[in-house]
């Protein structure tokens, strides 16, 4: 990736966790009284992580690809927490209204 780029990457990945962590702060919530919050910040953390594995860091075709997929399918599981307010996201309705 060419260094524009990676640096705008960088820039975005610090403001989402920024923007994490002040909204946690700044609505003085902790884990305990709002664990989606929580599993959203490390959720964030392991899309970031993934996402610089399919990009660039490695070393295989196949691990890029399964991490690209791993990405998405953190994101898509991070949407559903946030509108679900849970850190089960949608799958908590799910398994709640199935049993």
């Amino acid at each position: 990736m060419a260094k524009p780029w990676r640096m705008t990457s960088y820039g975005i990945d610090t403001a989402l966790l920024m923007a994490g962590v002040m909204l946690w702060a700044g609505l003085s919530l902790n884990p305990a009284s709002s664990p989606w919050l929580g599993a959203k910040l490390v959720l964030l953390v392991l899309y970031i992580v993934l996402g610089s594995l399919a990009l660039k860091r490695a070393r295989s075709r196949r691990a890029r690809i399964a991490s690209f997929v791993g990405a998405l399918a953190v994101y898509l599981f991070m949407v559903t927490v946030a509108l679900a307010h849970h850190p089960a996201g949608l799958l908590h309705s799910w398994l709640t209204h199935g049993a």
